[in-house]
């Protein structure tokens, strides 16, 4: 069951062009992961909206938000950040709140009831083509709905940051009731975020926030085996890409306590999904032992194989041979 899902941006965010009296209605409502899933005429604001989302304080469980991206479906963490990793990888380096912005403006088309209690809504139908995520220019399709209004026409303003709307930056016209009009709009430049601003008859609708057409890089999910940081290749001290370890006494390798730490570390522009590290390996019934390690590095995670001294009759302690330390990297490529 998908559990509700929080953005966490402020509200100030809604400021809206001339009128900004309206913004206060125009609130949009919580959404959720299922509502993220909607966006698929946009990789680039999907992810967005995944980095974005917040745990609810109530619940601390990891969530599922990856399995369309790959093979493997991390937890909350690791998931935000392979997102943003990516983003960053796409030269994608917009601020929090222009990042809110352009998934609440996606999930507002595809029918989220994102303005139920704003004014402006209840009189102006805001069309907007998925096209518009994606291509430099795109066709806009204003309509009046009047409400209790009788007159026949109401003035129409159209302002367009970073973009013009029928070749300048602002326009003002005239539109009549249940009209629908439609206006083209051209972006800017291939790094600015556009924002449209639509006004008829003193209702200013929510600002429209729409991405520049970023070519995004996909995610490669690899599966990366450790490495010791000093090769040790004898027989019952072994530690290179794999362990064997034997304490007995007796032995060629002896009774002393041995240690072999297998490690991973970050690719570049990777994330390391520590929760799927693990520890591949037979051992003895008594005295040898595998565990992932907890460590403070965050471009790094390692395993470590051991096994206690052997006192005399204690019998053999032993990591058997071909043991592995493996966990899997998501890593933006083109």
């Amino acid at each position: 069951m998908l559990r509700s899902i929080r953005l966490i941006a402020p509200i100030a965010l809604f400021a809206l062009f001339y009128y900004p009296g309206n913004a206060q209605e125009c609130n949009p409502k919580d959404f959720t992961i299922s509502d993220i899933h909607k966006i698929d005429f946009s990789d680039l604001v999907r992810d967005t909206g995944y980095f974005l989302l917040d745990e609810e304080r109530s619940n601390s469980r990891s969530v599922d938000v990856g399995g369309q991206y790959g093979p493997y479906k991390g937890s909350y963490n690791e998931q935000r950040q392979s997102f943003e990793r990516r983003l960053e990888a796409s030269g994608y380096d917009f601020n929090r709140d222009t990042r809110y912005s352009m998934v609440r403006t996606a999930l507002s088309a595809v029918g989220a009831e994102m303005y139920a209690n704003c004014t402006a809504a209840r009189v102006i139908s805001l069309g907007i083509p998925t096209t518009a995520y994606s291509q430099p220019t795109f066709l806009l399709t204003v309509r009046w709905l009047a409400g209790q209004v009788t007159k026949p026409t109401a003035p129409i303003s159209i302002r367009v940051l970073n973009g013009s709307v029928e070749g300048q930056s602002n326009l003002n016209s005239t539109i009549g009731r249940y009209e629908s009009k439609v206006f083209k709009i051209s972006k800017l430049g291939a790094r600015l975020p556009l924002e449209l601003s639509v006004i008829v008859d003193g209702n200013a609708y929510p600002t429209q926030v729409l991405p520049p057409p970023v070519q995004l890089k996909r995610l490669r999910y690899v599966e990366r085996h450790g490495v010791a940081g000093v090769r040790r290749p004898q027989g019952g001290d072994m530690c290179t890409d794999q362990a064997y370890l034997v304490s007995e006494v007796g032995s060629a390798a002896g009774n002393h306590p041995k240690e072999c730490v297998l490690c991973v570390n970050r690719s570049d522009n990777g994330v390391l999904l520590r929760s799927t590290a693990e520890v591949v390996g037979a051992l003895s019934v008594r005295g040898a032992y595998k565990e992932v390690m907890e460590s403070q590095n965050p471009h790094q995670i390692c395993g470590r194989f051991y096994t206690s001294g052997a006192g005399r009759g204690s019998g053999r302690f032993e990591v058997y041979q071909g043991a592995y330390f493996k966990v899997w990297e998501a890593i933006p490529v083109d």
